[in-house]
């Protein structure tokens, strides 16, 4: 649930690999396996908790990208034909709006995405939120 995912990350005081993975399970698309169970490891399957996360019909693991560490990776989490803008207020730490198309010149409203500290959480927010309504 993408809404409940949005509110952990809101919520976080930094980025970490647990919430990686679950970035990577609830985002997963694979054309090949479209039907595809995405779950993360279960704690006793020998694995740091939150590293990694496995789709049901394959048995290996893969480790989860660092999307909230990383701008770069929280990039690929914006959906195609989607624009950011970003800034930085003290009220607000970081913001981030993600725009279907170009940047509006009067790009006013409220951020899709905000941090108090953390640009690519905030971009992660942004994108999950683009997600969620496109």
């Amino acid at each position: 649930d993408l809404t409940n995912l949005i509110a952990r990350l809101e919520a976080a005081p930094k980025g970490s690999r647990e919430l990686d993975a679950q970035i990577a399970a609830a985002t997963f698309d694979d054309p090949e396996h479209p039907n595809a169970k995405i779950r993360l490891p279960h704690w006793d399957e020998g694995c740091p908790a939150g590293t990694y996360w496995r789709h049901s019909h394959d048995v290996s693991l893969c480790k989860s990208p660092h999307y909230t560490t990383s701008i770069d990776m929280a990039d690929k989490l914006r959906p195609n034909g989607y624009a950011l803008e970003i800034g930085h207020c003290p009220e607000m730490g970081v913001f981030v709006r993600c725009y279907k198309g170009a940047i509006r010149v009067d790009s006013s409203g409220a951020p899709s995405g905000n941090h108090k500290t953390s640009e690519p959480i905030a971009r992660c927010i942004a994108a999950l939120r683009a997600r969620e309504e496109g």
